[in-house]
């Protein structure tokens, strides 16, 4: 559930029109891609014989041993150094939020 908040209600855009309708395709497209990927991992869940705990394990482990081949050290630092996201956990909605609101200030707003 949404629940919309006055603390994020901004002044206008002081923008070209079209300037403002590539931040409107680009906070559309960030939406789409986080509704499909949530939709697509509840398809999946439903129709794997195991936890979703099981198939965690198996991917950080997959991801693991790529890590561990040495080809991908700029990925390894990343996700060696501090760990995830400060407070985000597997909250994917906190994801969600931290993506449109970085995409909205990298455009000023």
């Amino acid at each position: 559930m949404i629940v919309h908040e006055d603390r994020c209600q901004a002044p206008p855009l002081d923008v070209p029109d079209a300037e403002k309708l590539e931040l409107v395709a680009a906070v559309n497209g960030t939406v789409a891609t986080y509704v499909a990927g949530e939709l697509a991992l509840a398809e999946r869940a439903r129709a794997l014989p195991w936890s979703e705990g099981e198939e965690q394990g198996v991917r950080t482990a997959w991801l693991g041993s790529r890590l561990a081949t040495g080809e991908y050290p700029r990925l390894a630092a990343a996700v060696s150094g501090s760990g995830p996201v400060p407070g985000a956990g597997l909250d994917m909605a906190a994801a969600f939020d931290r993506s449109v609101t970085r995409l909205l200030g990298a455009r000023g707003t």
